[in-house]
């Protein structure tokens, strides 16, 4: 993290200190934490009742993103992902990964991935946009979003 401002932001978004620190384990998730809080606070659409803090990417979507009843897309259902979906990878020999959507492809992605490196896997030091094989997709979530006839808080 160093004394990188943005990156302080980032590392305490999931609340989560490993022998008490804040930094210094995969912060995919932490990324994501933080990209929601900033959609959810400057868009009034969407229906996000609590902010995530969860400090890793494979209990993401149990742990927030079901309670917080999102829209869970598999690909292998034919669901069809829009640009700003979160993605969940299982990248097996590195493990659970988590980012936000760009544009699509029929057989690949692009994303904006934090926590990763030029070689595309989940233990980098900075947010980059990659390109990942729809193979490699666990699920979608996308964020609620309310009615347009409720849109009142």
């Amino acid at each position: 993290m160093g004394s990188d401002q943005r990156m302080r932001e980032i590392f305490e978004a999931d609340r989560y200190v490993p022998h008490g620190q804040t930094d210094g384990y995969f912060w995919c998730a932490a990324f994501k934490c933080v990209c929601i809080a900033l959609a959810t606070t400057t868009e009034p659409v969407f229906a996000v009742s609590r902010r995530p803090q969860i400090p890793g990417a494979n209990r993401f979507k149990t742990n927030w993103a079901v309670p917080q009843r999102c829209l869970i897309g598999l690909p292998s259902a034919g669901f069809i992902p829009h640009k700003g979906d979160i993605v969940l990878y299982n990248l097996h020999k590195v493990g659970d990964h988590i980012d936000g959507s760009g544009s699509l492809c029929p057989s690949r992605l692009v994303a904006i991935e934090g926590n990763t490196n030029a070689q595309g896997n989940r233990s980098g030091t900075t947010c980059r946009r990659k390109w990942r094989p729809m193979s490699k997709v666990n699920c979608f979530m996308r964020l609620p979003v309310y009615k347009a006839t409720s849109v009142t808080r």
